[in-house]
C-alpha cells in the first residue's frame, strides 16, 4: 500500500478499514472478524515504522523520474497500442540496464533524472 505524502491521516484510514459485508452470515464470521482486526493492528504497527521506508520511497520516485525524463516516458507520441507497448518496454529495459550497470546511488539517479 502506497500512502500519499501529503494529507495522510491514520484516523481517515481507520474509518475506511471495515470488514467486508460478504463475511457476515457465514459460519466462520467471528474468526474472520478477528483476522481483519489483527490485520488492522499489524497495519497500524507498520505505519508507525513508516520513517524507515522514506528513503526507499525516495529512491523509487527518483527511478520513476529518471525513466520519465531521461528516457522520454513523459510524453509518448504514438498512435497504436503496439507501438506504445514497444516504446514503454524499451524504456523500462533501458532504465533497468542503466541502474544495474552503475547508477546505484541516490545522487547518481537524481543526476540522470535531471539530465
Amino acid at each position: 500500500m502506497i500512502f500519499p505524502k501529503k494529507n495522510f491521516s491514520v484516523q481517515r484510514l481507520l474509518r475506511i478499514l471495515n470488514c467486508p459485508s460478504s463475511i457476515f452470515g457465514r459460519s466462520d464470521t467471528p474468526d474472520l472478524i478477528c483476522r481483519y482486526r489483527t490485520l488492522g493492528r499489524r497495519l497500524l504497527r507498520k505505519l508507525q515504522e513508516q520513517d524507515r521506508f522514506q528513503e526507499i520511497r525516495s529512491r523509487i520516485e527518483d527511478v520513476f523520474k529518471a525513466a520519465k525524463n531521461a528516457f522520454s516516458l513523459k510524453r509518448i507520441h504514438r498512435y497504436t497500442t503496439r507501438s506504445v507497448t514497444k516504446t514503454a518496454c524499451l524504456n523500462v529495459l533501458l532504465t533497468g540496464l542503466v541502474i544495474s550497470l552503475g547508477f546505484r546511488s541516490k545522487e547518481q539517479v537524481q543526476r540522470l533524472a535531471e539530465w
